[in-house]
């Protein structure tokens, strides 16, 4: 592999300057991206446009030296000029052709100078033609369509490219035969047209290739889309199932999700429920109930930090702390008294909690489960002994296997 700096200059010129010139004409649709893309799937002339390009311009060779030897002399200069520009042009397509064959890494620009090459190819025969007739804006019209053409052709299909390169054939015959010997004229045109018609269809060819890779991308990106915004939905709605909607706590589906993640710690956990809840439903109306609710929620989240807590189901709340034993007793005392400051619209009294509080190491997830069953208990017998309390276990010794069936 090798690097040509000024080949790379040149290219990076012509592909800004010719291109926005182009755009600007309406002549070619300049876009970087599409010609990158063309040059990723290999859009250069192939052999057989090759074999026709120097063909043609041999053939533009011999022409040139029967015109000089019937020129006037004060023309000669410029008919070399032009038709020199015509087979230059022609050889650089050929120069551009060998460089990229031989290059490991195809040049980004390649492609586009081909391009503009060949539009410029086809210009220059036009002005060519101009020189040796009167009328020149008649001529010069005419191979400026033919430049114009082409990149017509670009977005069509290439059975529909043969049919107008036909009758443009046709049509460019009839007009050069006005001026030259049919002969000449056909031989020529047909070259040009030869030319013209395998690159026409070569490019076609890859631009369908180009388009159906940028559509397979807008399709990717619109599924990359749909499929974050459906892992963005199902992240919400795994939130919202394992989310009580009254009090923003884990409801019993997250309890069901984080129960392993209890297994083999030193944990608290205490089972609570409101004291005669019914009571400020029955007296103050449902909303007044909720708000009980959701107060005691706040509450339970001033007074006990970094742990997990669980509306267990109507006013029953679980608790589930690493806090030491002492630590987490001294938060329910804390609790508890805070709860009797509560005062909502004309209750006669604040509310009272009772609770059951264990404590201890869940070695597996039968202990876990039976110190479920056991705050339970243990809520069950302070209501027994007056509510507004709470009784602790402090150590589950040795638990055997109770309540198996018991699921959170």
């Amino acid at each position: 592999m090798y690097s040509i700096k000024p080949f790379d200059l040149i290219c990076e010129k012509v592909d800004g300057w010719i291109g926005r010139v182009a755009g600007a004409c309406g002549l070619l649709p300049y876009s970087r991206t599409v010609m990158e893309k063309l040059n990723r799937k290999n859009l250069t002339m192939g052999v057989p446009m090759l074999v026709l390009v120097f063909s043609e311009s041999l053939y533009r060779c011999y022409l040139l030296l029967n015109y000089l030897s019937v020129v006037e002399d004060s023309e000669r200069p410029r008919a070399f000029f032009i038709y020199s520009m015509v087979v230059l042009t022609s050889l650089l397509m050929g120069v551009a052709f060998v460089l990229d064959r031989r290059r490991k890494i195809r040049h980004p620009k390649v492609a586009a100078l081909i391009i503009y090459l060949f539009m410029w190819f086809h210009l220059c025969y036009g002005f060519q033609m101009a020189t040796e007739q009167n009328n020149v804006m008649d001529f010069f019209n005419m191979f400026f369509m033919s430049a114009m053409m082409n990149f017509i052709l670009f977005n069509v299909r290439p059975v529909v490219v043969l049919l107008l390169c036909l009758m443009f054939n046709q049509i460019v015959i009839r007009w050069t035969s006005r001026f030259m010997p049919v002969d000449d004229a056909t031989t020529q045109q047909m070259l040009m047209v030869a030319v013209c018609l395998v690159s026409m269809i070569r490019y076609n060819m890859v631009m369908g290739a180009v388009r159906l890779e940028e559509k397979l991308e807008q399709y990717r990106d619109e599924l990359k889309n749909k499929n974050e915004e459906l892992s963005l939905r199902n992240e919400q709605l795994l939130m919202l199932s394992g989310t009580d909607g009254l009090t923003g706590l884990s409801n019993r589906f997250a309890l069901r999700r984080e129960f392993d993640s209890f297994i083999g710690r030193e944990i608290c956990v205490m089972m609570s429920d409101i004291d005669d809840f019914k009571y400020y439903n029955d007296n103050f109306g449902h909303e007044v109930g909720d708000e009980v609710l959701i107060r005691y929620a706040t509450l339970l989240k001033e007074c006990f930090r970094d742990t997990h807590l669980y509306r267990y189901g109507g006013d029953e709340f679980l608790l589930i702390s690493d806090l030491k034993p002492k630590e987490f007793v001294k938060a329910v005392d804390e609790f508890m008294k805070k709860l009797l400051e509560v005062s909502l619209h004309d209750m006669s009294r604040p509310p009272t909690t009772s609770a059951g509080v264990v404590c201890g190491n869940c070695r597996n997830a039968t202990v876990l489960r039976s110190m479920f069953s056991m705050a339970d208990r243990c809520l069950y017998k302070a209501k027994q002994q007056g509510k507004n309390q709470y009784v602790l276990e402090e150590s589950i010794g040795e638990i055997r296997e109770i309540d198996w069936n018991w699921s959170p």
